[in-house]
């Protein structure tokens, strides 16, 4: 019994020895391999940093290296404290230095970096729109939204049909056609209309053209959760069947379009096409 308490205690100081001697070797290697060289201390990314991440939590993400200074990134950090009130612009991938380029201030991160993946079969297409047409730019990728267009009158000389084409409507209909005649019975125009083109459309991605500046100096408090509007227009991607594609572009050559943000659940029901006589009690004429 004492012979094995002996062998395991030299088994044990023989590996502790070993790593001590590999530690050191592996040291010496490092130290070898930078003889002559330059050194400078730069932070590299251990972990993944997520797009986001704020400077002030990268502590357990990063490490600490000695690198030759020829293969120093241009900007590499090599305090820490310099990205405090900053955060990563995008994701910085393990092994990565850590550049000063690669972090902003918060308000400056796109909070559309995710794009949504249109359903097979389905068509994209982007449309610029102005902020306020965009729910003041809150839509995001993922979003589904109402198509709601607006035209300016038509004429109306161009409305005819061919030859041997009939149109059946509805009573519904008919009684949305009786309106628009009486808006336009004294006049060679259709009368200005406005109608939801389409329901429950999935955005795809959203880019802003401009990002918001802010015009708050460093004195000032700004409340916790504030958002700022962008200042230029969106371009907003949207996925639809072709038909629809169609009755789009459409919409956005001859008139404009607005979204509506629209998610699942949201009630479908009771829309009709406005024009002025039906803008006011329900088209009831006082």
């Amino acid at each position: 019994m004492k012979k094995r308490i002996i062998g395991f205690l030299a088994a044990l100081v023989l590996a502790l020895v070993g790593s001590t001697l590999l530690v050191a070797f592996v040291s010496g290697a490092e130290d070898r391999a930078l003889a002559g060289e330059t050194v400078v201390e730069v932070w590299v990314a251990e972990s993944e940093i997520e797009q986001g991440t704020s400077g002030e939590n990268l502590e357990d993400l990063v490490v600490l290296e000695r690198i030759p200074t020829k293969v120093q990134v241009e900007g590499a950090i090599a305090d820490l404290a310099s990205l405090d009130g900053l955060v990563a612009a995008i994701d910085v991938l393990p092994g990565e230095q850590l550049t000063i380029d690669r972090f902003i201030e918060p308000r400056s991160v796109s909070k559309y970096a995710r794009v949504e993946q249109a359903p097979e079969g389905f068509l994209e297409m982007s449309m610029s729109l102005s902020p306020e047409r965009v729910v003041g730019g809150s839509v995001k990728p993922g979003d589904t939204v109402a198509l709601v267009a607006s035209f300016d009158p038509f004429d109306q000389s161009q409305g005819t049909l061919p030859d041997g084409l009939e149109i059946v409507v509805t009573n519904e209909q008919l009684d949305t056609l009786l309106d628009r005649y009486l808006d336009s019975s004294n006049s060679d125009k259709t009368p200005s209309e406005s109608h939801i083109l389409q329901h429950k459309v999935l955005v795809t991605n959203v880019q802003e053209e401009e990002l918001p500046q802010s015009t708050f100096s460093d004195d000032d408090t700004v409340e916790t959760g504030a958002a700022l509007a962008p200042t230029g227009n969106l371009l907003v991607t949207v996925a639809l069947d072709a038909p629809s594609i169609e009755r789009l572009v459409f919409a956005m050559e001859f008139g404009r379009i607005w979204l509506a943000i629209d998610p699942e659940g949201a009630p479908e029901d009771g829309t009709q096409i406005i024009t002025w006589s039906t803008a006011y009690e329900g088209g009831n004429l006082r």
